[in-house]
C-alpha cells in the first residue's frame, strides 16, 4: 500500500469512526466494529479524528447569516408595509362595509416583534453589543473613588470590637449608622 492509500484508507476510519459515535453506538461497540483494543482506543480516535475538522471560518458564516438576514428584513419590512387581511376562523378574508380587506394589524405588531429580534440577533452575530472596555486609568479612578468613600478605619474597628461584645456601643444619637445592625432608621419597623 503507498501512503496515500494508507491515509485515504485511515480518513475513512475517522469518517466512520465520527459517523457511528453521532449515531449514538457506545465506545465498545465502535471498538468491536472498528478494530480498537478497548473502548478507550476507540474514544483516543475519535477525539483526535474530531481534532482534525478544521473549525468553520467566521466571516464565512457571517457572510451566510448576513444574506439569510437581507431576506428575512425585507419579507418583515413587505408584512408591516403591506399586512396581509384579517382571515376568519374558515379561511375566508374579513372585509370592510365597502368590499376592501380588512388589514391584519395583529400581522403587522408581530412582523416589528420578529423585526426586532433579528436585529438582536444580527447585533450579536457581529459582536456590536459586546461591552465597552473601560481604560485602566479610568477602572484605577473609580476604585480609588471608591476605596476613598469608605468609612474611617477606625469607625470600622469600632464596630468590629463592639460586636465581638469587647466594647458597649454607643448611645444612639437618633441617627442610622450603616455599620451597627442592630439600630434602624427612625421610623422603620422591626
Amino acid at each position: 500500500m503507498t501512503s496515500g492509500t494508507v491515509r485515504l484508507a485511515q480518513a475513512e476510519k475517522e469518517r466512520r469512526l465520527i459517523t457511528k459515535r453521532r449515531r449514538g453506538m457506545t465506545w465498545a461497540d465502535i471498538a468491536d466494529t472498528e478494530g480498537y483494543a478497548s473502548p478507550a482506543g476507540a474514544y483516543r480516535a475519535w477525539r483526535n479524528a474530531i481534532a482534525k475538522i478544521p473549525a468553520p471560518d467566521i466571516n464565512a458564516i457571517r457572510a451566510e447569516s448576513e444574506t439569510l438576514y437581507e431576506y428575512q428584513y425585507a419579507k418583515l419590512i413587505d408584512t408591516i408595509e403591506n399586512p396581509p387581511p384579517i382571515t376568519s376562523a374558515a379561511g375566508k378574508v374579513v372585509t370592510d362595509d365597502a368590499g376592501n380587506p380588512i388589514p391584519d394589524k395583529s400581522a403587522r405588531t408581530r412582523a416589528q416583534t420578529e423585526l426586532r429580534h433579528l436585529d438582536e440577533s444580527r447585533r450579536r452575530l457581529h459582536a456590536a453589543d459586546k461591552p465597552a472596555q473601560i481604560p485602566k486609568d479610568e477602572a484605577m479612578r473609580r476604585v480609588t473613588e471608591y476605596l476613598n468613600n469608605l468609612p474611617p478605619a477606625e469607625l470600622v474597628r469600632e464596630y468590629q470590637r463592639t460586636v465581638a461584645g469587647e466594647i458597649e456601643p454607643a448611645e444612639p444619637r437618633g441617627e442610622w449608622n450603616p455599620w451597627d445592625s442592630n439600630r434602624r432608621p427612625a421610623g422603620e419597623l422591626p
